[in-house]
């Protein structure tokens, strides 16, 4: 998994900004954030389910997203995203809470 991962890193430099933007205009479209298959789905990234989950805990992890595991469309900017100015409309930016 970490290989296929790897390459598939290599080729989307820019995932975790391009998640972080998608979840923001999803809820803005649709009410509630987007499902893993949305996401990847709506950014293109066509990858088997077990490549999208690790994809997704990954943008987990490195704070690109965050998820409230009580909902199913949870996905929303996380704290590395909202650093880098990406957040849901009338989000305190967490870099400024931090100071």
């Amino acid at each position: 998994m970490k290989q296929t991962y790897g390459a598939w890193k290599d080729q989307h430099p820019d995932r975790g900004s391009l998640a972080a933007r998608f979840t923001v205009d999803f809820r803005a479209q649709h009410g509630h954030g987007p499902s893993y298959r949305q996401l990847c789905t709506g950014l293109g990234w066509d990858v088997p389910h077990c490549l999208r989950t690790f994809i997704v805990y990954r943008l987990l992890v490195n704070e690109w997203l965050i998820e409230t595991v009580a909902k199913p469309w949870t996905l929303r900017p996380g704290n590395t995203a909202e650093a880098d100015g990406i957040a849901l409309p009338g989000r305190t930016l967490q870099a400024n809470r931090r100071s």
